[in-house]
C-alpha cells in the first residue's frame, strides 16, 4: 500500500512539474487559461497545487480606490477642478486646452477653453469672481492635481490673500482626483456622440 502511495505522489509530483513548465513557457499564463488548452493534464492536478509569487508580482493590480462618501453640503465650497490636452485638432479659437471647475455639492460644471496650460490662472480669477459676485458665495477649498499648472506661485499667492484651501493629489495617482477626471471623460464622450451624429467635422 505504501510503495502504491509513493508511486502516487511520484507521479503527482511529475504532472505538476511538467504543468509548472507550461505556465512559465507561456509567459505564466493564468492556470484557468492552461486548463482549458490542456484539460488532461488537470485531471490530476488541482489549482491549489500551483502558486507563483512571480505571476503575483508581475501582474498584480493597484487596489481600487473606495468610493469616497464626503460631500459639500454648501454649494460653492468645494471646487474641483482638472486640465485636459492638448487636443490632435485645435478648435475653431485654436484652443487646445479645457479646465473644468466642478460644484462639488450640486456638481454642475463649468468649462472654460485655454490656448496654453498657464491661463489657468487668469481663467480660475474670472471663475472666482463669478461665485462672490452674483452668487455671494465664498470658496473654501480647490482640489486639483499636483501639476506645475496649478502649483504656480502666482495661483499660491492669490489662494492665500483669499483663504482658499488648495488640495492637491498624490503623485501619479489621478483616483484622488477621481471627480474631474470622470467629468474630463463624460465630456468627451459627449462631445464626440454629437460630433458623430451630426457628421460634423473634428475641429469643432
Amino acid at each position: 500500500m505504501e510503495d502504491k502511495n509513493s508511486v502516487m505522489h511520484s507521479r503527482l509530483k511529475v504532472w505538476i512539474q511538467i504543468e509548472k513548465l507550461w505556465h512559465q513557457r507561456l509567459g505564466h499564463l493564468s492556470f484557468w487559461y492552461l486548463r482549458k488548452l490542456q484539460p488532461h493534464l488537470f485531471k490530476v492536478v488541482n489549482d491549489s497545487e500551483f502558486h507563483y509569487n512571480i505571476s503575483d508580482m508581475a501582474k498584480s493590480h493597484r487596489i481600487s480606490y473606495l468610493p469616497s462618501l464626503n460631500k459639500s453640503s454648501e454649494p460653492f465650497v468645494a471646487i474641483h477642478s482638472d486640465v485636459w490636452g492638448p487636443a490632435k485638432i485645435p478648435s475653431i479659437s485654436k484652443a487646445c486646452y479645457f479646465v473644468t471647475f466642478i460644484d462639488e455639492c450640486m456638481r454642475m460644471t463649468w468649462i472654460s477653453l485655454l490656448h496654453k496650460k498657464s491661463d489657468v490662472f487668469t481663467v480660475f480669477q474670472e471663475f472666482h469672481s463669478m461665485v462672490g459676485t452674483p452668487y455671494q458665495k465664498q470658496i473654501r477649498s480647490w482640489q486639483t492635481d499636483n501639476a506645475m499648472k496649478f502649483l504656480d506661485t502666482s495661483i499660491q499667492k492669490y489662494l492665500h490673500h483669499y483663504g482658499i484651501r488648495h488640495q492637491t493629489s498624490c503623485t501619479y495617482t489621478p483616483q484622488q482626483n477621481g471627480l474631474a477626471e470622470r467629468k474630463n471623460r463624460q465630456i468627451l464622450e459627449v462631445v464626440r456622440a454629437s460630433l458623430l451624429g451630426m457628421h460634423m467635422p473634428r475641429f469643432y
